[in-house]
């Protein structure tokens, strides 16, 4: 019986770098009778990942989906199926963190499930501990027009920091033995890398293989807040003057500015408010560890006091405002 490996993400784990890379080496992992279906023109993939197939799942919308690929939702399923017939393989890969939203309750996993009759199907997920999720979700919908300041209050309500709840019905439909869990830590995988922690997961040769860079890097903690006061020009009265992707590019450029300075630094909790969390979701993180021989304790070890928060700035700094500035002005020319 041929397998099918269902990479689930969750997001704010890597999955992008993930698809491009297994996308970029499709040819070697063919060689090992393993198949990621590549075709960013078909109705089944949008970019590097296949996203359409989670969309297409009956009752889903993907809001992120792009409307090339909605115009072809009904062909997702079809053409990757023609796509199978005519392929010469042992395993197959398919990737979306689209699979893996809250969405995605029991009755859409069994309907996804009969789609591929005659697979062994085993789950991939891979989870990240919640102080650095919370963070990575915060920037994220900064990223995508948020405009209200970070709360850390929001983490009870946050159902996505829940693991194990995510991780519940993907066990009720496919046997807690069939979903695999892995951390998303770099000190655990092999060499560091995440693509190779998920070839040796699926039992791939990691020879001849060539991870990409990281995708999606964190920003500095003041480009982040810069670029949600740029978000609240753009929600303003000035809203065309000023588009989301001009806003991303010139917080990108921002962050980039204070690397080269030297000065870059990320976002991060209080050791009070990460501790804090960990205890919060302590359970919640063992149930979604069962099974996987990873320990909670080790998970989200207790965290070592006396780190200072760096949520944002109380005001951005006018030399590196000023900095930005002559970064973005075009070079004088002298008659």
């Amino acid at each position: 019986m041929k397998r099918l490996f269902l990479h689930i993400g969750f997001n704010k784990t890597g999955s992008t770098s993930l698809q491009k890379t297994l996308a970029r080496n499709a040819g070697a992992l063919a060689e090992q009778g393993i198949l990621y279906p590549y075709d960013p023109q078909a109705p089944y993939m949008q970019r590097w990942q296949h996203a359409p197939l989670a969309a297409a799942v009956p009752g889903r919308t993907l809001s992120w989906l792009v409307p090339k690929k909605r115009a072809t939702l009904t062909e997702a399923f079809p053409t990757l199926r023609g796509r199978l017939e005519h392929g010469a393989f042992e395993t197959l890969l398919l990737s979306s963190e689209g699979f893996g939203e809250t969405a995605m309750g029991q009755e859409k996993i069994r309907w996804l499930k009969r789609q591929f009759p005659g697979f062994d199907i085993s789950v991939i997920a891979y989870i990240r501990r919640q102080d650095a999720y919370f963070l990575s979700a915060y920037q994220e919908g900064i990223k995508a027009g948020r405009t209200r300041p970070f709360d850390f209050a929001d983490h009870a309500d946050a159902k996505d920091l829940y693991f194990g709840r995510r991780l519940a019905p993907w066990r009720a439909v496919f046997g807690s033995e069939k979903v695999i869990v892995r951390p998303f830590d770099p000190q655990v995988w092999p060499e560091g890398e995440l693509f190779f922690d998920f070839l040796r997961t699926i039992g791939a040769d990691t020879a001849a293989m060539t991870p990409e860079p990281p995708e999606n890097e964190g920003l500095d903690y003041r480009a982040v807040e810069f670029m949600r006061q740029l978000n609240l020009l753009e929600s303003g009265t000035q809203a065309a003057a000023l588009p989301r992707v001009k806003a991303r590019k010139l917080a990108a450029t921002f962050s980039h500015l204070l690397a080269a300075a030297d000065t870059r630094r990320k976002m991060q909790l209080s050791s009070e408010q990460a501790e804090i969390l960990r205890t919060h979701f302590h359970d919640d993180n063992a149930t979604a560890l069962a099974g996987s021989g990873i320990a909670v304790e080790a998970f989200f070890p207790p965290v070592p006091q006396g780190r200072p928060a760096r949520l944002a700035p109380p005001s951005l700094d006018p030399q590196d405002l000023l900095r930005l500035i002559a970064q973005l002005s075009p070079p004088s020319h002298r008659s």
